[in-house]
């Protein structure tokens, strides 16, 4: 496995003694089964995606709830896992950052502990702009606390707005150069920022203003919803603002570009050439989804390929979250064309003035848009009602929407 952890190993036999260590589990690892007997773990939203774990790694993960040493360990797993199995089945976690030496923090260098993914962010002048303008109308004077700071930026902008003081947390490696953008952007501002997962750390006091930018290119994947209603319940003031406060979810449906890629039915074919073989079942059991490009679109569609308005699925409070596990999302058909691609982007809702949005018709962010590509085009007609399934799920252990199930009905759902 890769070590993501600067943590010691669990101590061996024979080492120098000393106080025992203490261990306990990630309080904020997610996991999900991953086929029989298999589970896949992330300690936290922000760290690597951890496979082929055991049910004995979750024996042991369990008994570390509460922090204890590893001979306690030991003896409560006793009647079910050799004592050997218990320390290997601990190094294997700890090196995964599933396990920590109580009291002390984990520090995660890849992912958003590197500089990479933060460029963009800071490069992406709508996403900054919309921020700044809502932080400089609610953090002067205001107590504010940042989710998850990253490179700084927000926290900067935050104190140069005239907070009263700033309050942050980073669980990533990066937080050293959000000390550095600090120490070199503000002044005069008390600005303290905390190294670790967020559920484990809280300023002092109730804070006025709470930032947050924790989105995904899917909204939910780096897990807004928990990591939100924590940080509210326990941060924030009451009559205290979060920002953003709500995100919307926005889809179209397309037709075929006049210049474009290969549709994944023809690479299929291209591939079935090249290899020789005949790829007809792969194509018979792609035929009725949507496949969702890896990588986020960025070229925006022309206005004649759109053969639907953009329709909102539903809008997400992030004071009360709603989240429905599936719906049906119906989008009318207003011009003749077979739809081959569906495209998904979020909204955010900073406040009531302010609502950056991720999607193809406004200003380029770094998040893009997810497209959904169909191997089989459906074939409507003007006034027809294309319907979309969403659901809400765990996907390599997320959250996420995905499209569940599509189909045309022919002419308006009303006048059926």
């Amino acid at each position: 496995m890769t070590d993501h952890s600067v943590l010691p190993p669990l101590p061996v036999a024979g080492a120098p003694a000393g106080p025992p260590l203490r261990f306990r589990a990630a309080p904020s690892a997610l996991f999900q089964l991953d086929g029989p007997d298999r589970f896949a773990a992330r300690a936290s939203v922000s760290s690597p995606l951890i496979t082929n774990l055991r049910p004995e790694h979750l024996q042991v993960f369990a008994a570390f709830a509460e922090p204890a040493t590893l001979a306690r360990a030991q003896e409560e797993l006793y009647d079910a896992l050799d004592p050997h199995d218990v320390q290997m089945l601990g190094d294997e976690l700890l090196e995964n950052g599933l396990l920590m030496v109580d009291a002390l923090e984990r520090v995660f260098t890849d992912g958003f502990g590197r500089l990479d993914p933060h460029f963009p962010m800071v490069a992406d002048t709508a996403r900054v702009e919309a921020y700044a303008q809502a932080i400089a109308r609610h953090a002067p004077g205001k107590a504010v606390a940042e989710l998850g700071c990253g490179s700084g930026i927000l926290t900067v902008l935050a104190a140069r707005a005239g907070a009263e003081s700033v309050w942050a947390v980073e669980e990533t490696e990066i937080i050293h150069t959000a000390r550095r953008m600090i120490a070199a952007n503000v002044d005069g501002v008390p600005v303290e920022v905390a190294h670790g997962e967020s559920y484990e750390h809280a300023p002092t006091y109730e804070v006025d203003l709470l930032i947050h930018e924790i989105f995904g290119l899917d909204p939910f994947d780096e897990g807004i919803l928990n990591a939100i209603a924590d940080a509210r319940e326990r941060w924030l003031a009451p009559g205290g603002r979060l920002l953003p406060h709500a995100f919307s979810v926005w889809a179209i449906a397309l037709g075929p570009a006049t210049k474009r890629e290969a549709a994944v039915g023809a690479r299929i074919d291209g591939l079935a050439s090249r290899w020789g073989l005949d790829l007809g079942p792969l194509r018979h059991a792609a035929k009725a989804g949507f496949f969702v490009h890896p990588s986020p679109a960025f070229v925006a569609p022309s206005p004649e390929r759109a053969l639907t308005d953009a329709v909102k699925a539903y809008t997400v409070d992030l004071y009360d979250p709603q989240v429905p596990e599936r719906c049906t999302v119906r989008l009318p058909i207003r011009r003749d064309g077979p739809i081959t691609n569906v495209l998904m982007w979020f909204d955010i809702h900073l406040d009531e003035q302010t609502t950056l949005s991720t999607g193809p018709f406004a200003p380029r962010t770094h998040w893009g848009w997810q497209d959904h590509e169909r191997v089989d085009p459906l074939a409507t007609m003007a006034g027809d009602t294309f319907e979309l399934d969403l659901a809400f799920s765990v996907e390599d252990v997320g959250e996420s929407i995905r499209i569940d199930g599509a189909r045309v009905i022919r002419g308006p759902v009303g006048a059926r």
